[in-house]
């Protein structure tokens, strides 16, 4: 049986950090909610068997699941996804978008990115995207990596 080849951001030992950094963006998004604007959350902790190795060969045997379940000031109940960002390119992968898009049966579902200074240290800006079952209008562009990304720039609206 042939061996699937890693995926280049294990074989350039990236996804420890990649990984780590996306952990600081849920933490910030976290205390952002509860401790900013008095949110209750439900932190869904959903942790896979790939969130606790450096290997990510398995993550396609993976649903995506958002990373909060939130409740605004006006009532509403959503799904919301925290995004860590270096700069103001709003991608997000088009697979987690699909996996996204599921779960609009159960629950709006938002998505946000946080944009950090050059050492991903402080953030300074928030933004937020509510998921859509129309992706077909973001466009498209293949990454360093393989992926596949959603440029989400434009349907986004500053909350910080």
């Amino acid at each position: 049986m042939e061996q699937s080849k890693k995926p280049l951001k294990q074989e350039m030992n990236k996804f420890p950090e990649l990984r780590a950094f996306g952990q600081k963006g849920e933490d910030d998004l976290l205390s952002f909610l509860q401790n900013k604007l008095s949110w209750p959350v439900l932190d869904l902790n959903y942790k896979t068997i790939t969130d606790n190795t450096n290997e990510i060969n398995d993550w396609r045997d993976y649903n995506k699941l958002p990373d909060f379940i939130v409740k605004d000031k006006q009532g509403l109940v959503f799904f919301a996804d925290a995004k860590a960002k270096k700069s103001k390119k709003l991608l997000v992968n088009e697979r987690d978008y699909d996996e996204y898009i599921k779960k609009l049966i159960w629950l709006p579902v938002k998505v946000y990115f946080l944009i950090y200074n050059r050492e991903g240290t402080i953030y300074s800006e928030i933004y937020e995207h509510n998921v859509t079952k129309e992706k077909i209008k973001y466009s498209k562009s293949k990454q360093w990596d393989g992926n596949t990304t959603l440029d989400l720039s434009d349907y986004v609206k500053q909350i910080f």
